[in-house]
């Protein structure tokens, strides 16, 4: 009897221990964005369950971009972050040169169901540390100008062409600045950007001038030199001389993403993360515009990548999230 019920222990023991294999395994993943983001993601992991239900997908949604950026570095700092992040490549390098993320290149080197082929080898430079793929590339887009055609329309201005200058830029945000009720407040701005150096910087290099003193080895900026300081210039006097833009505690109270999607700034500065966002507008009409030119054309990459935490314990299970989030089932 009494081995009768040993056997009958094993046999269940055994039972129990297929039953806990079988179990999902749970990834968090933080992401950040817009409602309409938010939703993409949502639909991602839905799909993505669907096809691997032994992986459950914890999500983390943090809609402020500012927020998301304080929550990941203290995540990380406490040793606490997410298997999954996503990332832009202008912030990669500092989490990487403390060894918090584990590289993706050789899960991508070992995957039959992407290639680094399948990517655009400028979004694959964009997030090598050392001559390592640290996190893989989720999207890429270039900076553009999204406007308002009801506004336009309105003032009687032209879209703007394939080929504007930068003076037909301004002046087409001038025509496009006004006091509609005459309280003496600008109620419409004609263009809304933020600013920041990743704004600024494609209209340094438009000008045909540096912005660091060495593009491989940058150890300083160069915007006091003439070429660089004559952008700057330029890009101040939006507010300064011309004001077709909104001044700082304006900004603070409603930024200019905002005004664009509220339909009182005639044109936005923004790159293809946006678009989500504006589909959903239903009260005017828009279209997008490339950068005005000065002395040459230039652009700047925006671009964000799925990274893995050096501290998952599912690091296999991450991957083929992330594998599959870019994949074309993805």
């Amino acid at each position: 009897m009494r081995n009768l019920k040993f056997v009958v222990f094993i046999f269940l023991l055994g039972i129990l221990a297929a039953c806990s294999s079988q179990e999902p395994k749970t990834v968090s993943f933080m992401t950040s964005g817009d409602p309409a983001e938010r939703q993409a993601y949502l639909d991602l992991v839905a799909a993505f369950e669907e096809r691997h239900p032994e992986i459950n997908i914890e999500v983390t949604h943090i809609p402020s971009d500012k927020d998301y950026r304080t929550r990941l570095a203290t995540d990380f700092a406490a040793g606490s972050a997410p298997d999954i992040t996503l990332m832009n490549y202008r912030r990669v390098a500092a989490f990487a040169a403390n060894d918090l993320l584990d590289p993706i290149g050789p899960y991508l080197d070992e995957s039959e169901l992407i290639q680094a082929e399948d990517f655009y080898d400028v979004a694959i430079e964009a997030f090598l540390w050392q001559g390592t793929l640290m996190c893989l590339p989720q999207n890429i887009s270039s900076l553009v100008v999204y406007y308002n055609e009801d506004l336009f329309d309105a003032a009687g201005v032209p879209y703007p062409s394939d080929k504007w200058t930068w003076d037909e830029f301004v002046n087409t945000a001038v025509s496009l600045t006004r006091d509609i009720d005459g309280d003496g407040v600008i109620d419409q701005y004609g263009l809304g950007v933020d600013p920041s150096l990743y704004r600024l910087a494609p209209f340094v290099w438009q000008n045909d001038a540096p912005i660091v003193d060495n593009e491989d080895a940058p150890s300083r900026l160069t915007l006091t030199r003439p070429p660089s300081l004559e952008a700057l210039q330029w890009f101040v006097d939006l507010r300064q001389v011309h004001g077709v833009v909104p001044d700082r505690v304006e900004e603070s109270a409603q930024d200019s993403e905002s005004r664009f999607i509220a339909g009182t700034t005639a044109m936005f500065l923004d790159s293809r993360r946006g678009t989500p966002t504006y589909r959903e507008i239903e009260t005017f009409t828009w279209d997008v515009a490339p950068l005005p030119y000065n002395k040459t054309t230039a652009g700047i990459l925006h671009s964000d990548g799925y990274c893995l935490s050096e501290t998952t314990e599912n690091k296999d299970a991450a991957w083929t999230f992330i594998e599959f989030a870019n994949s074309v089932e993805g």
